[in-house]
């Protein structure tokens, strides 16, 4: 495979050195021609992928550790510590935001995702669940759980949400059981649940405490089920909301896979998993994506720079010619490499 290329994204140039802080997100907005970026010392900044040049830049609230473009391209999510901003993609003028946790750099970072429909945008932290309306840009009321929240899914009409919490064990004995539960979006009231305790017990098994010894952080339902039978029958049909970024990606178009492993980026093929190349930051990388037509690959590191690597032959061909001075020489060198092929100009521009 040929020696992938790449350009170094910063402030103010193209192409050019190093970030002033690390670079700890990245995301392609979904027509591949606006790519986010956001550091470490609080600045996003938004380019044109036809030039590569900075269109907008803005220093945000808090330091930004993920961002996400919504999925008609017309708003970019920004989650920090304990807190979730929202701006207008092409303008970066601020909009709707939450703030979970007013402890700042001691928080964790929400998870955010689309609801299928692109009508919700869902955020997760610690036990909590707040959804934003994309229509009315208001938030709806928190819904709280006691459990870790493992999966939420939006009902197609977006009237009712479904949350999963995971199951937890103390020395065998169970504390609460993996738990479906369905609220209205409007007003964040459980409608119905589902403990899935049984089925869990099919997996590893673990006593009840008798009532007398359960604590309030416990989480037994009055039943096993209770609400309306035919909304839980359905809720199992409803699409995931994806929340949670993965250390491995795929490319849109199915061809390729990249792994981030420290300060390395394994590029994979992905019908067989071989590693065909290894990208090299000189710091861990933080973040990575593939652009919508699987053209680009962008790497965000703590070395101060996000990269942009080219996965097209096409611009491969571009990106070398742009670090030559020439092409082959006819008589010598072309003979020599390329035995037997009429001679041709491998970059056409040079000399």
């Amino acid at each position: 495979m040929a020696k992938l290329g790449s350009g170094k994204l910063n402030t103010e140039k193209k192409h050019a050195g190093l970030n002033t802080d690390e670079v700890q997100a990245s995301a392609f907005s979904p027509t591949g021609d606006l790519l986010a970026t956001a550091s470490a010392e609080g600045v996003i900044r938004t380019f044109n992928t036809t030039n590569w040049n900075v269109t907008r830049k803005i220093k945000s609230t808090s330091q930004t550790r993920g961002l996400l473009f919504s999925f008609d391209g017309r708003w970019l999510v920004a989650s920090a510590a304990g807190r979730v901003d929202v701006y207008d993609a092409s303008t970066l003028d601020k909009g709707p935001y939450n703030v979970f946790d007013e402890t700042a750099k001691a928080a964790s970072q929400p998870a955010t995702g689309f609801s299928a429909d692109g009508q919700w945008l869902v955020t997760t932290y610690d036990k909590v669940v707040r959804l934003l309306s994309t229509h009315t840009q208001k938030w709806t009321a928190p819904i709280l759980h006691k459990g870790d929240i493992e999966r939420v899914a939006i009902s197609p009409d977006g009237k009712y949400v479904l949350t999963r919490t995971e199951r937890r064990t103390q020395r065998a004995v169970l504390i609460r059981p993996t738990m479906d539960r369905v609220w209205e979006t409007s007003t964040g009231k459980e409608v119905a649940w589902r403990s899935l305790e049984d089925e869990d017990n099919n997996k590893s098994s673990a006593s009840r405490p008798p009532v007398e010894s359960r604590r309030e952080e416990d989480d037994f339902p009055p039943a096993k089920e209770g609400g309306p039978s035919e909304l839980l029958s359905v809720a199992d049909m409803w699409k995931s909301v994806s929340l949670k970024k993965e250390d491995e990606v795929a490319s849109p178009d199915g061809l390729w896979k990249a792994e981030k492993v420290g300060q390395i980026i394994k590029l994979k093929e992905a019908s067989h998993g071989e590693t065909l190349s290894e990208l090299a930051h000189d710091g861990d990388i933080w973040d990575l994506a593939f652009s919508p037509d699987s053209r680009w690959l962008i790497t965000a590191s703590a070395d101060h720079t996000a990269r942009v690597w080219a996965l097209k032959p096409n611009d491969m061909i571009d990106e070398a010619c742009a670090r030559l001075t020439r092409n082959l020489k006819q008589e010598e060198e072309w003979k020599q490499y390329m035995r037997g092929k009429p001679f041709r100009k491998t970059c056409p521009n040079l000399p």
